[in-house]
């Protein structure tokens, strides 16, 4: 005999559990407001339950602890790089400053030196230093239509850089004194007594001055103006050292050019009347055509006077 069994479970209807629910609830608003034993079961009831409610909120409170970390190291992070950004650009900033505060010193010092000088004066300044390790020439931004002749001498407010050796319209080439070629005329300014200072590139040499002479270490040597290129009295070099030599009558000496032949970039030109410079051969032309022009010249004898 087999009997089937059925298990026929009758459902509320919603709006019946609703209703339900709605009263149960009034029943604990009620109870917990007037009740104190219902309030002292739910005080228990919230410190037996804490732990679990602790533990099922950690996991919550890791992820918006791990959260909150990373977002403060992204934005750490940003602001980092955005100080370091802001620091190269002070960095920068700061650099063409001290530059533009050395060229404005220049320029001051150079327009001060234009009220002591007697010479009519050009400014100018360098746009093109080249890459050689020791530069020997630099180029100018005044020209042949600024009135910059070949031979003219360049100065800053600490002395006497070169002179002019090659002039196009608008741009002019400036010889240093540390070029090889370079002779200049000198004079110690303390005694007067003359010599030659030649370029060497790394600096300037005082090769043939006697041990007769006077020569003191921090003395400063000045153009003599005995080569009509560079006028008498500009500041050129500074003793660093004098040793004299057994078996030479002549010091050996290191000089330091007064003026900064690296880093200056304000120059003056002064105007003074250009020298032509003429190799053997045009020598030589020149030395044959005066010969030949006084040779073909006609004699001149004088007439006695009539009677």
């Amino acid at each position: 005999m087999s009997e089937s069994l059925q298990f026929n479970q009758r459902r509320l209807h919603p709006l019946t559990k609703l209703v339900l629910l709605v009263l149960l609830a009034s029943i604990l608003l009620i109870t917990d407001k007037r009740v104190d034993a219902v309030k002292q079961m739910r005080s228990q009831l919230a410190s037996i339950f804490y732990p679990i409610q602790w533990a099922a909120n950690q996991p919550v409170n890791w992820y918006n602890s791990l959260n909150q970390h990373f977002a403060e190291q992204n934005q750490l992070v940003q602001t980092n790089q955005a100080l370091h950004a802001e620091n190269a650009r002070l960095k920068t900033e700061l650099s063409q400053l001290k530059g533009i505060n050395n060229s404005v010193d220049e320029i001051t010092a150079n327009e001060r030196l234009k009220d002591l000088l007697s010479l009519p004066t050009t400014d100018a300044k360098i746009v093109h230093v080249g890459i050689e390790p020791f530069p020997t020439h630099y180029l100018l931004d005044k020209g042949s239509q600024h009135g910059v002749q070949v031979g003219q001498a360049v100065v800053t407010a600490a002395g006497l850089l070169g002179q002019i050796t090659s002039v196009g319209n608008r741009h002019s080439e400036l010889t240093l004194l540390n070029n090889a070629q370079n002779v200049i005329p000198v004079m110690v300014a303390r005694t007067g007594v003359r010599s030659l200072l030649y370029g060497n590139l790394e600096d300037l040499e005082l090769r043939y001055f006697p041990v007769s002479a006077d020569l003191q270490k921090d003395d400063v040597l000045v153009t003599s103006g005995m080569d009509n290129v560079y006028p008498a009295g500009i500041p050129v070099a500074t003793i660093t050292s004098i040793t004299p030599t057994s078996g030479t009558p002549f010091y050996k000496t290191t000089t330091a050019a007064t003026a900064n032949l690296t880093s200056v970039r304000s120059v003056l030109i002064l105007e003074s009347k250009p020298v032509v410079y003429l190799n053997e051969a045009e020598s030589a032309n020149v030395a044959t055509a005066s010969a030949v022009s006084a040779a073909s010249a006609p004699i001149k004898t004088e007439s006695a006077p009539a009677p």
